[in-house]
Order: structure tokens, then C-alpha cells, then sequence
């Protein structure tokens, strides 16, 4: 009994070393649903992702900590939203079986998700 208990320890935690990294992919899901004015141009960083509304995925590695997001639209009040790699609660514990673990997927990054994910907009008439 206890070589089986034993066992199946062992392999629970091979299973999950380093489980972000296994189970997740390499890039977020970001989200901007359609607002006010509709068609708005989303920024990422100053590089253009496309117009809402917009689902795309994007690459962990080009994240940095703190991004901004800017959503604008002509004769509109430009909207800044800062968007933050957020560490993702449900793999941390699950890394805490192994220190191994917890150590690949800060390294690759796959423990972070990028915080909001989802964003609605309505933007202000210039004055």
C-alpha cells in the first residue's frame, strides 16, 4: 500500500512540474469588444493590433511587465488602459509541488497572464 501511495506521489509530480509551461500556450488571449465609437483602433504599445471589436492572441515574450494598451478614434479622447503581466494563481500552487517546477515557468513566462483580458471602452468627444 504505502509503495503504491508512494508511487502515485511520484507521479503526480512529474505530471505537474512545471505545468504552465505544459498546459498553456505560449501566448494571451486579449480581448476589446466593440464600444463608443465603434471601430476604434487598439494601440499595443504603440504598435497597432487592429480595430474593435478585436480578439487576438499575443506572443507571452512580447509582454513586458506593464503595457499600455491605448484605444483611439478621431475627434475622440484617446483611452489608456495599463495591462500587467499578472502571475496566474491556479499554476503557482499547482508549481509549489516542486521547486523545479516554479522555476521553468517563471523563466519562460508561462506562469503570467496578461491582467485585464477582456476590455469594453467608451470614449469621450474631444472638447
Amino acid at each position: 500500500m504505502k509503495k503504491t501511495l508512494l508511487f502515485l506521489l511520484l507521479i503526480s509530480i512529474i505530471a505537474f512540474t512545471s505545468c504552465a509551461t505544459i498546459f498553456t500556450p505560449n501566448s494571451s488571449k486579449l480581448t476589446i469588444y466593440n464600444g463608443y465609437p465603434k471601430n476604434a483602433k487598439i494601440y499595443l504599445n504603440n504598435e497597432l493590433l487592429g480595430e474593435a471589436p478585436l480578439s487576438i492572441w499575443i506572443e507571452n515574450h512580447k509582454l513586458d511587465k506593464t503595457n499600455l494598451l491605448e484605444i483611439k478614434s478621431e475627434g475622440f479622447e484617446t483611452a489608456k488602459v495599463n495591462l500587467e503581466l499578472k502571475t496566474d494563481a491556479g499554476y503557482f500552487f499547482l508549481d509549489m509541488l516542486t521547486i523545479v517546477a516554479i522555476g521553468v515557468d517563471y523563466y519562460t513566462g508561462a506562469i503570467y497572464k496578461p491582467k485585464p483580458s477582456t476590455i469594453k471602452y467608451k470614449l469621450r468627444k474631444n472638447k
